[in-house]
């Protein structure tokens, strides 16, 4: 695995996954390390390319099966800071850099899991400027609309979501964000064509499957919480 690029013919990735997280590319997020197996994790990562790939647990799964089913859909997302507690425990800031497809998991011979895995490329954006322009607004129109509920003030949205965004980036951060339902998460996660990806976000702001706004981070609390695993 080289520094921020993952080859699409594939690699060996090291598997952080952590219940109820759909982590996405180009997203920050907080963790907390306290588990034996994702300390060793951590301390390999570190010691190599600092690249960590975080899966989905399947919802099928029960305790009792041995190591929980993964969805074949994850993140790869590097270490970006860190922080080693007087615990042996660790705080850790990852940012999402690629979608890949879990090909098989290895077998255990480390104290964490670890799969060959591919790159999911992303394709191309076919819209012309004034569509995607168009695409953008609607989306961001549907999403403010959302946060409305929730935060008084959107004029810190303004620079976060900027017009220059790209598309591609613009709804990996919506669909990080949004408290919609995981299922949904791994479908856009799973979704390459990224004018497919907006038009589903967009659908699902306008219909009222969402889940309680309250499972929002609430305003002015940021950073949110460290995942703990």
């Amino acid at each position: 695995m080289n520094d921020w690029s993952f080859q699409p013919q594939g690699g060996t990735v090291r598997l952080f996954p952590v219940p109820g997280l759909v982590m996405f590319p180009h997203v920050m997020q907080p963790l907390h390390i306290f588990e034996p197996r994702y300390r060793a994790l951590l301390a390999d990562a570190l010691a190599d390319d600092s690249l960590i790939a975080m899966p989905v647990l399947a919802a099928e799964h029960q305790p009792s099966e041995g190591p929980a089913p993964l969805e074949p859909v994850a993140c790869l997302t590097k270490v970006v800071s860190h922080q080693t507690l007087a615990d042996g425990c660790s705080n850790l800031l990852v940012i999402g850099v690629a979608r890949i497809r879990l090909v098989s998991e290895l077998p255990a011979w480390e104290a964490y899991r670890q799969a060959e895995a591919c790159r999911l490329n992303e394709q191309d954006v076919m819209a012309n400027d004034a569509q995607v322009e168009r695409m953008r607004e609607r989306l961001l129109g549907a999403f403010k609309k959302h946060l409305s509920t929730e935060v008084e003030d959107l004029s810190c949205l303004d620079g976060l979501l900027d017009h220059e965004l790209p598309l591609r980036v613009l709804t990996d951060l919506i669909a990080h964000t949004l408290p919609i339902d995981n299922q949904l998460k791994i479908d856009l996660l799973a979704e390459t064509d990224v004018e497919h990806r907006a038009a589903m976000l967009q659908q699902s702001l306008c219909e009222p499957a969402m889940r309680p706004p309250r499972t929002l981070v609430p305003a002015g609390s940021f950073p949110p919480g460290f995942s703990d695993n």
